[in-house]
């Protein structure tokens, strides 16, 4: 096969990976209608605050413990002699399953310590069911990275909207039999059924396979790197509604911080996605053509920023108006929180594209300094803004804590993307945070 032709295939493949990747988020963004429509809608303010707090603490802990996040998998099998990956993964997978166990424990232990000194606060029904959904939301990312890392792009595509509906359904429905602590039980009822799901294709996959004698030079170190870098990227994105209720006290305001956000994180992971699923292929190539897989990835980046824009302006436009008919009156306070939040959108390409290179080039440290200087951040900014201004000072510390990473990544990685690309996005988001303004002033 010619250098051409071999190029074309691999690009016609990658182009079939996103494809998928789109489906799968577009069938996301159907149960996402769930989770940012009908359940604030049936909930209302103050019970959606406390349901997105458990899901917050959900996503940000199970995240946490996830070593290496899908990169790890995606980045040190693809890598391997096609006959030495599925050996590979499994000896990842069974070492990382070890330390697994050994988290989940430490888990249920510092849960069974909150209800013990303060079941008033942290009550025994409620936080079960957090703990329950932390540990099998974090067994089930291990079975969905290590299909990913064998390239079963599909199944990782169609894990989260599979989760959200069972979440959707469980949740309204045990919501009208126990309340809010329903609507908790719908989080662990939607990890428990995508957990197995998950240990039933690995089981598969895996069955009969004995693992590699050894792991990939660099796997732990990258796992550990990786791991606490994700913790100060979650606690940019799941961070605003934990700071509201620590720092303002207020579970409506806590609800409106996490429609916000939500609806905001939900579409940026459209464009994480795609770079999530690309990164198998681009990986078992980069070592033969590091200057064209790099290239690929920034033409990826510049597609998202130019579709991302448009899409957080629009949501500006319509989010005044159109948050008290789709969600309820209640949530009409909810509307200034939606436009330092969408700002994020323009600015979703850039950060995948840092998080993807540093991946193929094996630097997680670069990765992990522009995470907690945008985590350190957002601490800040929500310490001074959130007791004054709510939801809105939670949304406003979320852009500046992804903007720092953004803008700390490419003295980190040099090349890592063109000024021109960096301006582009900035612009974008600032002009997201300028359009209520612009309106006013001409009378719209």
């Amino acid at each position: 096969m010619s250098r051409s032709n071999a190029l074309r295939d691999r690009t016609s493949s990658g182009g079939a990976v996103i494809g998928v990747s789109l489906i799968g988020k577009a069938a996301e963004g159907l149960t996402l209608v769930g989770l940012v429509v009908v359940l604030p809608r049936a909930l209302g303010p103050s019970d959606y605050g406390r349901f997105a707090i458990a899901l917050s603490l959900v996503t940000l802990v199970s995240t946490s413990l996830a070593l290496g996040g899908p990169t790890l998998l995606s980045r040190f099998v693809p890598a391997q002699a096609p006959d030495e990956r599925i050996r590979t993964a499994r000896a990842i997978g069974t070492r990382f399953l070890r330390v697994r166990l050994v988290q989940s424990a430490i888990v249920v232990a510092v849960a069974a310590v909150l209800v013990a000194r303060d079941s008033d606060r942290f009550t025994l029904v409620a936080t079960a069911l957090v703990a329950a959904a932390i540990v099998l939301d974090s067994a089930a990312t291990l079975g969905f990275q290590i299909m990913l890392g064998l390239g079963a792009s599909t199944l990782w595509s169609f894990r989260y909207p599979l989760q959200n509906a069972i979440l959707c359904v469980v949740g309204l429905l045990m919501y009208r039999v126990a309340g809010i602590d329903g609507a908790i039980a719908g989080i662990a009822v939607g990890s428990a059924a995508v957990a197995t799901v998950a240990a039933i294709a690995v089981r598969e996959r895996l069955r009969g396979v004995a693992p590699a004698p050894t792991l990939p030079e660099g796997v732990i170190r990258f796992a550990v790197v990786q791991t606490i870098s994700g913790f100060f990227l979650q606690l940019v994105q799941r961070g605003p509604v934990i700071a509201v209720i620590l720092l303002a006290s207020s579970s409506t305001e806590a609800g409106f911080a996490a429609l916000a956000s939500g609806v905001a994180q939900a579409l940026s992971y459209v464009v994480s996605q795609a770079f999530s699923v690309e990164l198998p292929s681009l990986a078992a190539r980069f070592d033969a053509a590091p200057g064209d897989v790099e290239q690929s990835v920034r033409r990826l980046a510049w597609l998202a920023t130019a579709l991302m824009i448009p899409v957080a302006l629009g949501g500006v436009l319509v989010a005044e108006e159109g948050l008290p008919r789709l969600v309820g009156s209640g949530f009409a306070g909810a509307a200034p929180a939606f436009v330092p939040a969408l700002a994020i959108l323009p600015l979703a390409g850039v950060a995948a594209a840092a998080t993807q290179i540093s991946a193929l080039r094996l630097h997680p440290e670069a990765r992990l300094v522009a995470n907690v200087a945008g985590g350190v951040a957002f601490l800040v900014i929500a310490a001074f803004a959130v007791p004054v201004w709510g939801s809105v000072g939670a949304t406003v510390a979320l852009l500046v804590g992804t903007a720092v990473t953004v803008c700390v990544s490419p003295a980190l990685l040099p090349g890592l993307y063109s000024p021109a690309l960096l301006l582009t996005a900035s612009f974008g988001a600032g002009l997201v945070v300028a359009l209520p303004t612009a309106l006013e002033r001409v009378g719209i």
